[in-house]
C-alpha cells in the first residue's frame, strides 16, 4: 500500500519542512469543539467551515440577534469593520444568549476572530469550488449528513469522518444510542476516510473507550470529546505525514443505524423508557434544531430534556404513551417507568 504524504511534511515524520507550510484544512459539521480543537494546532490552517443555516432563526434576544448579525457578515465575508464593531460588542453580550446561541458562541468568536470562511455544503457546487481555489488538503467532518462523492474526491488527503462507534458496527446516525440500547461494555471512537458508502470507508484509527451502567447518551459524548482533545489533531497530522496507514473495514459483525428522521419518531410500546429518555436528550444535544415527538390527536408534541424514573407510574394502569401534566413538566409513562419532561412543546 501506497503512502500518501502532505508535502509540507517530511517523510520520516519529523515535522515541518523549513518552508513552514501549514495543513490546510476545512470543517463541515454541527459539532463546534472540533472546530475549536483544530483551530489549537499551530501546523494547522483552517480555511474554511460549512454553513450552519440554523443560525438564522426567529428571535427577539438582542444577544441572538447579534450573533446572527454577525455570522451573516462573516458568510458574505463584507463589511469587515461592522463585523469587528459588532464582534466586540457581543463579547459582552455573549452571556446573555439563549442555551441554542451559547453552545456556539465560542465557534462565533473565533470564526469571526480569524476571519474563516463559510461555503455551503449543501450546494455542492460551492462546496467543490472552495475546496479547490483554497486547495484543501484535507476536510475534517464531525455530526453531519451525506456528502456528494464528486466533493469528496477534492481534497488531497480525502475527507476524514469521526464517527462515535466501533466500525463495521453502528453504522449510521447516532450509534451511541444502539451501544447503550443493546447494553455494550465497550465503544469505540472511529477516524475513517468518507468514500460514496455510508461509513464504509477506510480506517484510520479506532481508539476504544468503556461503558458502564451508570453511563447515558450525554456522558459518553462526554467521554467522545475528551478523546478528540486528546488526539483529534495528532491523529491528522499522523496520518498527513505517512505514519498512519488507511486500512479496509471487515464486512464481519457489520450493523446499521435506524434512520436519522425515522428514529426521532417516539414507539411508545417498543422502546425502553431509558432508550427514549437517551433519544430525547441526544438528538437537540447534537443539532440544537432536533426534538424526538410523539403523535396526540395527530399533532406532534416535541420532547427535550428529559428524565427517566424506573419503575414507576403516573396512574393506575397508564398505558405507554399516555401523559399527565405536573406543574412545570409533563410525565409520559413508558413501559417500564416514567419520563418527565421539562421542555415540551406542540406543533
Amino acid at each position: 500500500m501506497v503512502r500518501v504524504v502532505h508535502p509540507a511534511y517530511s517523510s520520516n515524520g519529523d515535522g515541518y519542512k523549513k518552508m513552514g507550510e501549514k495543513l490546510k484544512i476545512a470543517y463541515i459539521g454541527l459539532d463546534p469543539f472540533t472546530l475549536l480543537i483544530l483551530l489549537k494546532e499551530l501546523r494547522f490552517e483552517v480555511a474554511g467551515v460549512s454553513l450552519l443555516s440554523e443560525f438564522f432563526s426567529i428571535t427577539f434576544n438582542p444577544a441572538n440577534l447579534l450573533f446572527e448579525f454577525i455570522y451573516y457578515l462573516r458568510v458574505k465575508n463584507r463589511f469587515r469593520y461592522l463585523e469587528l464593531l459588532a464582534l466586540y460588542f457581543f463579547k459582552f453580550l455573549k452571556f446573555f444568549t439563549s442555551s441554542f446561541f451559547k453552545k456556539y458562541r465560542h465557534y462565533l468568536i473565533e470564526i469571526s476572530k480569524r476571519r474563516i470562511s463559510i461555503f455551503d455544503d449543501l450546494t455542492n457546487n460551492e462546496a467543490s469550488e472552495f475546496l479547490r481555489q483554497n486547495e484543501i488538503d484535507v476536510v475534517i467532518v464531525n455530526c453531519w449528513g451525506i456528502i456528494s462523492k464528486a466533493t469528496i474526491n477534492i481534497p488531497k488527503l480525502g475527507m476524514v469522518n469521526i464517527h462515535p462507534s466501533k466500525l463495521p458496527q453502528y453504522k449510521g446516525a447516532l450509534p451511541t444510542l444502539w451501544s447503550l440500547k443493546n447494553g455494550d461494555k465497550q465503544s469505540a471512537l472511529t477516524y475513517m476516510l468518507l468514500d460514496n458508502s455510508i461509513d464504509g470507508g477506510k480506517i484510520l484509527k479506532q481508539t476504544p473507550f468503556e461503558i458502564s451502567q451508570v453511563d447515558d447518551a450525554i456522558s459518553l459524548e462526554e467521554k467522545i470529546k475528551v478523546i478528540l482533545k486528546e488526539e483529534l489533531n495528532s491523529t491528522i497530522i499522523d496520518y498527513a505525514c505517512g505514519k498512519i496507514i488507511p486500512f479496509q473495514q471487515s464486512n464481519k459483525n457489520a450493523s446499521k443505524t435506524d434512520g436519522y428522521s425515522d428514529y426521532m419518531k417516539i414507539d411508545w410500546e417498543k422502546e425502553s423508557g431509558r432508550d427514549i429518555c437517551n433519544k430525547i436528550n441526544l438528538y437537540p444535544y447534537i443539532d440544537p434544531n432536533a426534538y424526538c415527538y410523539t403523535l396526540s390527536f395527530e399533532k406532534k408534541i416535541f420532547l427535550k430534556d428529559a428524565e427517566f424514573i424506573a419503575a414507576a407510574v403516573i396512574f393506575e394502569n397508564a398505558k405507554p404513551g399516555q401523559y399527565k401534566n405536573l406543574l412545570w413538566n409533563i410525565l409520559f409513562q413508558t413501559r417500564n417507568g416514567i419520563i418527565k419532561c421539562r421542555r415540551v412543546f406542540f406543533k
